[in-house]
């Protein structure tokens, strides 16, 4: 568009200058004539690759909402207009030089072969057409600068600019998550060292104390672990979105013209596509499969979990004060917690292999090592899988909270190979973008 604008000015300040100078220099006017014409041409493809690259760019935001998606196109379209005003304004101007060439043609052979009145006839004509082409010439100018205040007018940012401002602010809650763990995880660590003093002095009040608080650390610390989770996933879809802006952004018109040609051959590919519909439908539908299973798993772990902390509390209560129900409430924890327990290491193994299955499509450095700790991650929840399902209905509470300790162990010892995963597949797919 700038060189579009830069061409077309250049070419109406020469002509300009040349037809307020003296009209006898017919052979420079020849000159300027050529120039403008191909200034023209340039103008008019210039502005056609616009047309296109805007027609294949604008239902590509994505990432704005239905207002500022309509706000959007109908800047473009204003920008269009007045681009569109300028073409025609050039066209008059080329036909105006045609005719100004013209009257100078017949103004030369008049001062040879007609009389006075006759060339001051086409004088007059002439100061008229070059009247017109001033008037084209102030039109055109008041159209550049209506151009220059549509681009200086404030609009909202980039799609660029707001996926790196979604990247910095997950970043920075992902970082506040991670301290806050950290934290916890310090605090828990001091408290199982009171909580052993408490129980070697026997002081059974500062033990329940000392315990409701562990476990109110522990409800914390998975609460952010599943926060982290949801984030890290925000995080990962986000950095893919900025690499296609970015990518499109990168392309030229004549790049997306190019892409725009190649439709007809993805059509065939489509259609090769559907012959082997079977095969690939077999294959979403185990990815579905794969999926749903993780996607269940979670669910119903986290529908259990509320219902668990309560029957956690109650038993808490039966040990200061024998109640009717703490036989039941026992039971039912029992019965209850295995079946939550086992749950929860279904879903983190689930979850595991999702992540190996993800990792092994990556073409990526140090995917061998990396891969090495998963399948050792998954190794060690198998086998607390295996002391899980050993738990039956006359496992004790102490046995259950146990069995979930272990679960929750190998849990927190695999985040690194989750946070490893995910930032290197965003390293691979940015270098995939800057080669």
């Amino acid at each position: 568009m700038k060189r579009f604008i830069l061409v077309v000015v250049m070419a109406l300040i020469m002509v300009s200058t040349v037809y307020s100078a003296n009209l006898d220099h017919v052979g420079e006017i020849d000159e300027q004539i050529v120039i403008k014409e191909k200034a023209i041409n340039e103008s008019e493809k210039d502005y056609s690759e616009a047309v296109l690259a805007y027609e294949l760019a604008k239902d590509k935001n994505d990432w704005m909402d239905e207002q500022e998606r309509e706000d959007e196109v109908d800047y473009q379209e204003d920008i269009l207009d007045v681009l569109n005003d300028q073409v025609t304004l050039l066209n008059d101007a080329k036909e105006t030089l045609a005719l100004i060439y013209v009257k100078e043609d017949e103004l030369r052979d008049a001062r040879l072969h007609l009389p006075s009145t006759s060339q001051r006839k086409i004088e007059q004509d002439l100061d008229q057409l070059i009247d017109t082409f001033n008037e084209i010439e102030n039109d055109y100018n008041a159209a550049e600068k209506e151009l220059k205040d549509l681009e200086e007018r404030e609009r909202d940012y980039s799609a660029e600019e707001y996926y790196k401002d979604q990247i910095y602010d997950t970043e920075a809650e992902i970082e506040e998550l991670e301290d806050e763990y950290k934290e916890y995880e310090s605090e828990l660590s001091k408290l199982e060292v009171e909580l052993d003093d408490a129980e070697r002095a026997e002081d059974w009040d500062l033990r329940r104390e000392i315990k409701d608080r562990m476990n109110e650390i522990e409800d914390e610390m998975d609460d952010i672990m599943e926060d982290l989770d949801d984030r890290r996933q925000e995080l990962l879809a986000d950095r893919n979105k900025l690499d296609e802006v970015r990518i499109q952004a990168s392309k030229t018109p004549a790049q997306l013209a190019a892409e725009a040609q190649k439709i007809s051959e993805a059509n065939q590919e489509k259609y090769d596509a559907h012959k082997n519909k079977a095969t690939v439908k077999i294959t979403k539908e185990e990815e579905i499969v794969k999926r749903l299973t993780y996607s269940d798993l979670r669910s119903n772990y986290l529908k259990q979990k509320g219902g668990i902390s309560l029957l956690k509390y109650r038993m808490y209560d039966c040990e200061d004060e024998p109640l009717d129900d703490c036989v039941d409430v026992a039971e039912d924890f029992v019965t209850k917690g295995n079946v939550f327990v086992k749950n929860g290491a279904e879903m983190i193994i689930a979850h595991l292999f999702e992540l190996r299955d993800e990792l092994e499509s990556e073409d990526i450095s140090g995917k061998d090592e990396i891969l090495m700790k998963i399948n050792e991650k998954i190794t060690k929840m198998q086998v607390a899988r295996e002391s899980i399902n050993s738990l039956n209905s006359d496992s004790t509470p102490e046995e259950t909270s146990l069995a979930a300790r272990s679960v929750r162990t190998v849990w927190r010892n695999s985040k690194l190979e989750i946070q490893e995963v995910t930032l290197r597949n965003s390293m691979n797919k940015a270098e995939k973008v800057l080669a």
